[in-house]
């Protein structure tokens, strides 16, 4: 068992996993967990899926092994109305004929963490409702009407997570509604005939280092949100009828910068439309700059910094805005920002040092 605490003002976040290997998956039933479901001792626990733990911050219950196949209609993993620890890892579930209602069903639920699973065939891949500090993590997710649906998440900072999954081949890739501080990143999405990633009524949310391809509808389209990052992620070859790249919809405060546009279509814009919101920004300044248009005509002259000289016209309603400074190559991958302790340790170690032997040398 590993374990990661981090603290955030009074805010105590448990980051949950588990290292254990699965030898092989076992043929398992639904599991159904609700709040009436007695989980006091090993044996009733084993009854319904739990090869480890206790509940706890520390030691959450784990689910692992397991292959699950329900027939049309039904559901893989359910848990509902729990204030215990949870972690589903290297479960595979899927129909064992037609689609399941979901693969795996969470509600009321807080601290649950679904990684490394094999999810397909279902309306819902992971559906989350009511559920705090959840984290989807590196999972595969194929022919499923929604991959990952999470809602009503309202915990700080950015729990809940959707993180380094592979989606393809089903209908909407992300869907995150009222999932405020949420962090969807490092995803691989293709294949869809929806959208990507669709955010509603998440505010303060981050969206970056995605690679979404071949979708249906938009890439990324945000609505009624404020202050959002969209920021690194590859969009190519996708297609939405107001922009295959990224459509922001009455959002507020977004800013959308380092990001890869190539080839997207879409009827009123081809590459990304901003429509009925204020204050959204296509770029940053420079060292930073806006994103790269594969189908940007512009030059990079004067002065010669790797930005268009002319900006990157973002269509738009009422107004069109404007990508200030074009990237005129695909951006790189940034040297992450460090933590804060591991700058200010330092720092104090050695100023602490410093005062010491300043000390001596006056005595």
């Amino acid at each position: 068992m590993v374990v990661a605490t981090l603290v955030f003002g009074s805010f105590l976040v448990v980051l949950l996993s588990y290292s254990e290997p699965a030898a092989s998956y076992t043929s398992l039933d639904p599991i159904y967990i609700d709040s009436a479901t007695d989980l006091s001792t090993v044996e009733l626990r084993a009854s319904h899926g739990i090869i480890d733990g206790d509940g706890s911050l520390s030691d959450p219950y784990v689910i692992c092994g397991w292959i699950i196949t329900p027939g049309n209609g039904g559901a893989g993993i359910t848990i509902l109305d729990r204030t215990e620890s949870f972690v589903i890892c290297r479960v595979d579930v899927h129909a064992s004929s037609g689609l399941l209602a979901y693969a795996i069903g969470l509600q009321g639920v807080s601290h649950a963490k679904v990684n490394d699973t094999l999810l397909a065939y279902a309306n819902f891949g992971v559906s989350s409702v009511d559920s705090d500090y959840v984290t989807v993590e590196s999972n595969t997710v194929q022919f499923c009407d929604t991959a990952v649906d999470l809602r009503k998440v309202n915990t700080y900072p950015d729990y809940c997570r959707v993180m380094n999954n592979t989606i393809g081949n089903g209908g909407l890739g992300i869907y995150l509604s009222d999932a405020r501080c949420c962090n969807a990143s490092g995803n691989s999405i293709s294949d869809l005939t929806g959208y990507g990633l669709r955010a509603v009524t998440s505010d303060y949310s981050n969206f970056s280092s995605n690679d979404i391809s071949g979708c249906d509808e938009s890439g990324i389209f945000v609505e009624s949100s404020s202050s959002c990052v969209i920021y690194n992620n590859t969009l190519s070859e996708n297609y939405g009828w107001y922009a295959g790249g990224v459509y922001l919809y009455d959002c507020d405060g977004a800013f959308v910068y380092h990001n890869s546009f190539v080839g997207n279509t879409g009827d009123v814009s081809d590459q990304a439309y901003d429509s009925g919101g204020s204050g959204n920004w296509w770029n940053k300044t420079t060292p930073f700059g806006g994103n790269y248009w594969n189908d940007y005509s512009g030059v990079d002259v004067s002065p010669a910094d790797g930005f268009g000289d002319a900006p990157y016209t973002v269509f738009g309603d009422p107004a069109n805005t404007y990508d200030y400074y074009p990237l005129m190559e695909r951006p790189g991958e940034e040297t992450p920002i460090p933590e804060f302790g591991s700058v200010v340790a330092p720092v104090l170690a050695v100023m602490a040092l410093f005062l010491l032997v300043r000390r001596r040398q006056a005595g």
